[in-house]
């Protein structure tokens, strides 16, 4: 799937789409809805170079308010593939874990803003999957626009970024977290591996135990 400027998604959401997948594959420990208001990549993988992607629903932890458009997991793409993101707008995109992004395979970002995404659970914007071959990469010096999360919040830990366990996130310079805002656990959240540098934080915040 190859997604480019030009595009412009907006207002999109799931209604009635259950999905059961294979505990064994993908991790998922109950039969629930997942993500992919717009994106589920089951094989191959996805590639964004540009377009807006705008105020998009995946869901709610709690379904019972708003079933059909409940997504638990990964509010605009669900993938246990390759994603690329080189460029692009996500803006005001909702999940229930993963605000915009479910990734649990090779997840590399050299490119484009995330602004005002928001999960009621953990990862306001990326969700990374709990697989040794989880991996998510931002950020490269000198290649692309540079990475932008701004105003980003959860409901819970990782305004930006959670990560369970097994899983590793390398953030490296041209990356800027900014005004983000989380209940718990600050901008990122990671039961992995974690490497960053040439990094900025910027005005991040948390209810509890640390802002960035």
């Amino acid at each position: 799937i190859d997604l480019y400027e030009g595009l412009t998604i907006q207002n999109c959401y799931k209604s009635g789409n259950v999905r059961v997948l294979n505990k064994a594959k993908y991790g998922i420990t109950n039969a629930i809805r997942v993500g992919g208001t717009l994106i589920l990549c089951a094989n191959g993988s996805v590639n964004i170079h540009g377009g807006k992607y705008i105020n998009n629903m995946g869901g709610r932890v709690n379904a019972e308010t708003n079933p059909d458009k409940h997504a638990v997991i990964g509010g605009m793409i669900y993938t246990p593939s390759a994603l690329n993101i080189d460029g692009g707008v996500f803006q005001n995109n909702q999940g229930g874990q993963g605000g915009v992004i479910y990734g649990s395979g090779i997840t590399r970002i050299t490119g484009g803003k995330f602004i005002g995404n928001s999960a009621d659970s953990t990862g306001g914007v990326i969700y990374v999957g709990t697989y040794a071959s989880s991996h998510l990469i931002i950020g490269e010096p000198g290649v692309g626009d540079g990475v932008l999360f701004e105003g980003n919040k959860s409901g819970s830990n990782g305004s930006c970024l959670y990560g369970l366990a097994r899983s590793s996130m390398i953030i490296y310079g041209n990356t800027v977290f900014k005004d983000n805002v989380s209940a718990s656990s600050g901008t990122i959240n990671v039961y992995g591996q974690l490497a960053i540098s040439d990094t900025q934080f910027i005005n991040n915040t948390s209810a509890n135990r640390g802002g960035a």
